[in-house]
């Protein structure tokens, strides 16, 4: 090799392919050797720093040393191309130095006693705070799952409670929440989560009215659905009196954000609630769970006393936390058709028969071929058109796919309750923010087209920061409305705390914010739209796998239009996220090792 590890990852940290953080990670971490940095075997200097730019970019927890990694599976810029540089392979004895007398900031294991940045475990090397984040979470889990806590209800008793004709699956899910300490719901949408909730929470305020109920969610926009869909559950399909004691306490309960539950704070990170000072709950229910970076879960499961019941919501197949690991997917395959999973598998929203319940089947198992053929043949529910080859492509085809649209009515609302009902008629989802195909494309290309000025009548925006004081946070959608009598635009929001009402704010006390006539597919978790149009890129791209696919048509109530191209579109339902982690192995046996916490 003609230059060290350390030089080649000084040169790419310059052009940008490894994160400052990486980098100097590793010069602190060198300095710890026996006898300075200047000893530190080449090798570890390039571990320190490739582990620390897995789990910081790539969001892994770990790093795990296999044969087949590539320089190109650590670098972050997408145009990076340099194949002397990318084709680089790790070094074979990589393990061996770890474990080495001169590794001073390694312990394999975790089985030392004094701190040490960096845990090699069999062949996973963690940073120690996510080795630490790692093992909690399998000991707060693992310890719920040795025995039921209570017999399950029979089955007349259930269905005594909802006027809905529950299948099967439901049927088990709910008999587990009710008797379990810990109960893992998953299923994609329209497979009766939250039906599942009020029944069973129904149940629980029957045996014991004053039960104390947590409800949560990660984000803003999960917490008013979460809220949204269950009085719509309460008002529908619970078959209790209007006077009913277990009613009045369900219509009663006001779903939080973790954040707000924990009373994390801003600035520092702490939280309100934790080990020394639990929640006071006898049932904590958690929804969207797939959204839940492994730190955030640690933090709430910490926080909840041992008698404390837990419901694990979430659809197993979405996309993976935007930060660090994917523990929802690693429990369900851990126990994967045993409790304490409950798996959903009849959607009520998406039949089995209709073209985009069978193109959500092909997705998940990988089957390019077959999906893009119910793709391009499908029922009225799909459309397909290529991908847009340029930026005067794109505009083009956005002024055809708009012209006449019954979306473009939100334009002429009065009230806000009209235009966001009209407005979630269409949401135009992208994979990528840059190039044609990007977010930042289609927005400007729709403002245009619909003559909307930035903050004129109709603008609409997405909060990107939280803001504690206003309670807006990361992920609520406003519209911009002109009021007819003094022509002040005003920015108007959906209440959290009061579903139905709607809260106002001037231009001036927005947080971060942007537009949002299109939001990339991450974003769009959480939510549903009457039509969902999905546009990939041209370009393959680190982003494009089988879970944006499917969650960006799952997305969808009525209608999904995609424009892609077959040869990305396939090689997308082909490409799962895997996230390098040990957490689906510890799920099996508890460790068994005694940790400190991170913070």
């Amino acid at each position: 090799m003609p230059q060290t590890y350390r030089t080649l990852l000084k040169s790419l940290h310059d052009q940008g392919a490894i994160e400052p953080f990486a980098w100097h990670f590793a010069d602190a971490i060198a300095k710890t050797a026996p006898d300075g940095s200047s000893t530190m075997p080449d090798q570890l200097f390039l571990a320190a720093a490739l582990v620390a730019q897995n789990t910081v970019v790539h969001k892994h927890v770990c790093l795990k040393l296999t044969s087949d990694l590539r320089m190109r599976n650590f670098l972050a810029g997408d145009n990076f191309s340099d194949e002397t540089v990318t084709d680089i392979e790790l070094p074979a004895d990589l393990t061996d130095y770890l474990k080495s007398s001169v590794c001073s900031f390694a312990v394999e294991d975790g089985t030392g006693r004094d701190f040490k940045p960096l845990v090699l475990e069999g062949n996973r090397l963690y940073m120690q705070r996510y080795w630490v984040y790692e093992n909690l979470c399998a000991q707060y889990l693992n310890s719920r799952t040795d025995k039921d806590d209570k017999d399950p209800p029979d089955e007349s008793s259930i269905r005594g409670l909802t006027l809905l004709d529950l299948d099967a699956d439901q049927i088990a899910a709910i008999r587990q929440a009710v008797s379990s300490k810990l109960c893992v719901i998953t299923g994609s949408p329209g497979t009766g989560k939250t039906t599942i909730i009020g029944v069973v929470l129904a149940f629980l305020f029957q045996k014991k009215s004053d039960i104390k109920v947590c409800l949560c969610a990660p984000t803003g926009k999960a917490q008013a659905r979460l809220k949204e869909a269950l009085d719509a559950e309460i008002e529908n399909n619970l078959a209790l009196p209007a006077d009913a004691p277990a009613r009045i306490s369900l219509q009663n309960l006001s779903p939080l954000t973790i954040h707000r539950l924990l009373k994390i704070n801003p600035v520092t990170g702490q939280c309100g609630h934790h080990k020394d000072k639990p929640l006071l709950a006898d049932v904590l229910v958690v929804d969207e769970v797939s959204m839940v970076d492994l730190p955030l879960l640690v933090k709430l499961l910490s926080a909840v006393q041992k008698e404390c019941s837990i419901i694990l919501l979430g659809d197993k197949d979405q996309l993976a936390a935007v930060e660090t690991g994917a523990a929802l997917v690693e429990m369900c395959e851990a126990w994967q058709n045993r409790a304490p999973v409950a798996r959903l598998t009849h959607s009520h929203r998406f039949s089995s028969e209709s073209g985009i319940g069978q193109l959500k089947e092909c997705i998940n198992h990988g089957a390019g071929r077959e999906a893009w053929e119910i793709l391009v043949s499908g029922d009225g529910a799909l459309s397909h058109a290529p991908a847009p080859t340029s930026y005067e492509a794109c505009a083009q085809a956005l002024k055809e796919y708009l012209a006449g649209h019954p979306f473009c009515e939100y334009l002429q609302a009065q009230t806000a309750s009209e235009a966001l009902r009209l407005f979630d008629r269409l949401r135009i989802l992208c994979a990528t923010r840059h190039g044609p195909c990007g977010v930042n494309t289609v927005n400007l290309c729709v403002q245009k087209l619909l003559g909307v000025n930035t903050y004129g009548h109709g603008y609409p925006v997405m909060v990107t920061v939280n803001d504690y004081a206003r309670h807006l946070f990361n992920g609520d959608i406003g519209i911009c409305l002109k009021d007819p009598n003094n022509e002040t635009v005003r920015v108007w929001f959906p209440s959290l705390e009061k579903p139905g009402e709607y809260r106002s704010f001037g231009i001036a006390e927005l947080p971060g914010h942007t537009p949002v006539f299109a939001m990339t597919v991450h974003k769009s978790q959480g939510s549903g739209f009457g039509e969902v149009l999905l546009i990939l890129p041209q370009q393959d791209n680190p982003v494009l796998t089988r879970e944006l696919i499917y969650t960006g048509i799952t997305r969808a109530r009525t209608k999904c239009v995609i424009w892609a191209d077959r040869a990305i579109f396939e090689k997308c339902v082909r490409t799962p996220t895997r996230r390098m982690s040990g957490l689906k192995d510890k799920l099996k046996r508890c460790s068994g090792v005694c940790l400190v916490n991170p913070d």
